[in-house]
């Protein structure tokens, strides 16, 4: 219900501005699923001067995301490589490995959506493939643009991290995410790569411990308990739920100096106990209640950065394809611990 009323939001305002422009950027769509339709949103944000071009191996989708968002629809990959300057890559994990390369071929700008790849070896080939090239190359982390994820990375500055918590929890949905070791790529991904940027290590997999739960038809969680290569204790959670009351993402971190913690059910406040004394603090800006803790905002502000980078307009604060390759290291090891118990 959520993601339908996030849809009739995103709706508002999508008919695009075609008059020509010296700064014309094409950027193709490949898949014409929700997270395509965050992305159309989101570009049209950005300005005027962004053309949008949709292809999905069925064309009637893509017709029908064409209709809904103002983009053009182009019927083959080569003639989506040919039409654009940069490609984001919204489709089912399986295919991003293909995809990457034939824009790489392209020499196409690439935004492939998380996780990168099903395998190390997969992401590996990927991270080669983009060094020899000349064009920016990102993944989809977007919660690093979280509001929240700014405001803590200032309160634990000069303090010493002890231990990390993250908790995500989505609704089911019910599609190709839809087992226990999906919930871990396709959620818990987001959490290691924020785990990665709040404890300025990575996950040491020799001294984590994996629990991956099938709970009933629509609830799925991963549990993920361990210490980073520099020493910080941390517990990870995602889970694919049933119920909306129970949608939420958590954050507790726990400093020598303080204690931070973030419940997204709060919207905009979050506290900082130091001592025996709480305090609350405001985000920087109003949470939508329909916007899943900051999700839309999160991927406007991330692709308004990849534009930027592609135009060599800021330093490239995105994650990177080795970003995501790190990832994809800790996730692989998590998965062969699951199974070797």
């Amino acid at each position: 219900m959520q993601e339908k009323k996030l849809k009739e939001l995103l709706m508002e305002g999508t008919h695009m501005n075609w008059e020509d422009s010296n700064n014309i950027l094409k950027i193709g769509i490949i898949g014409a699923g929700f997270a395509a339709g965050v992305h159309s949103k989101a570009l049209k944000s950005i300005d005027c001067s962004i053309r949008q071009y949709i292809f999905d191996v069925n064309g009637e989708v893509a017709k029908r995301f064409s209709d809904e968002y103002d983009c053009k629809v182009v019927k083959t990959l080569d003639d989506l490589f040919d039409s654009v300057d940069a490609v984001i890559i919204a489709t089912p994990v399986w295919t991003h490995s293909d995809l990457v390369r034939k824009a790489l071929n392209h020499n196409k700008h690439i935004l492939c959506e998380k996780p990168m790849a099903q395998s190390c070896a997969e992401a590996k080939e990927m991270c080669n493939l983009a060094e020899i090239t000349n064009v920016i190359c990102a993944v989809g982390f977007n919660y690093r643009f979280f509001d929240i994820t700014k405001s803590l990375q200032n309160e634990i500055k000069n303090t010493t991290v002890e231990e990390i918590h993250l908790s995500v929890r989505r609704l089911f949905r019910n599609d190709w995410r839809r087992d226990e070791n999906s919930v871990l790529s396709d959620l818990g991904i987001h959490l290691i790569d924020l785990l990665s940027i709040l404890s300025g290590g990575e996950i040491d997999a020799d001294r984590c411990k994996t629990q991956m739960k099938y709970i009933n038809a629509c609830d799925y969680e991963s549990i993920v308990k361990g210490y980073t290569d520099n020493n910080i204790a941390f517990c990870l959670e995602a889970a694919r739920i049933d119920n909306p009351k129970d949608v939420r993402f958590f954050v507790q971190i726990k400093c020598d100096k303080k204690i931070i913690e973030y419940d997204s059910r709060t919207m905009q406040i979050y506290s900082v106990t130091e001592g025996d004394k709480t305090h609350t603090k405001s985000l920087s800006k109003e949470i939508n209640k329909v916007d899943f803790f900051d999700f839309y905002d999160s991927i406007m502000l991330q692709d308004k950065e990849w534009v930027a980078a592609i135009r060599g307009k800021n330093n490239f604060v995105v994650a990177s394809f080795n970003d995501g390759y790190q990832s994809q290291i800790a996730l692989d090891r998590l998965f062969q611990l699951n199974d070797s118990r």
